[in-house]
C-alpha cells in the first residue's frame, strides 16, 4: 500500500485508492514516559476518518518494538518489548483520552513502520497494553 500511495499507481487490484492528501494516513506514536504504543488507522468504512487504538500485548515482541523505536528516532532499536496494566494508565502525555480498544500487531522485524506489519484482532476488553523501551543514545566518552 505504501508503494502504491508513493507512486500514485495501483500495484495490486484494490490498492491505490484513498491515497490523496485529503485522506488520513496510518500513524503511530510512542509515549516517552510510559512506552505505550498507540496507532491511528484509517477507517475502512469511512476513509475520511480514522480510529485510534493501543497495541495488545498478545503478539507484541522485540521485532515489533524495534520497528516502532527505529521509526520514532532511535536507530539502535528497542531494549525491551513489554506490557503494562491498562488500569494503571489514565491519559496520554498530551492529555488526550486513551483509546478504549487495542489491536494485535505482528512484525517480522525488517519493516520501516508498524503500518507494514500485520494488524489484526481489535479487542475492547483490555487488561494490559504493549510498551516499548528504546535504547538511549550513549552520552559522553567512555574510558577503558
Amino acid at each position: 500500500m505504501a508503494l502504491s500511495c508513493r507512486t500514485k499507481k495501483p500495484t495490486m487490484s484494490h490498492f491505490g485508492v484513498n491515497c490523496g492528501a485529503n485522506y488520513p494516513k496510518f500513524k503511530s506514536s510512542l509515549d516517552k514516559d510510559t512506552g505505550v504504543v498507540r496507532v491511528s488507522i484509517p477507517n475502512p468504512v469511512r476513509p475520511e476518518s480514522q480510529e485510534d487504538f493501543l497495541v495488545c500485548p498478545k503478539t507484541w515482541d522485540m521485532a515489533a518494538a524495534n520497528v516502532v523505536c527505529k521509526r520514532h528516532g532511535n536507530p539502535l532499536g528497542a531494549e525491551a518489548a513489554d506490557s503494562v496494566s491498562f488500569s494503571n494508565l489514565t491519559t496520554s502525555r498530551d492529555n488526550k483520552p486513551l483509546p478504549s480498544s487495542c489491536v494485535s500487531i505482528y512484525c517480522q522485524g525488517y519493516e520501516t513502520s508498524l503500518a507494514e506489519c500485520e494488524i489484526s484482532n481489535k479487542e475492547t476488553n483490555m487488561t494490559s497494553v504493549a510498551t516499548a523501551t528504546c535504547y538511549k543514545q550513549p552520552t559522553g566518552q567512555y574510558v577503558l
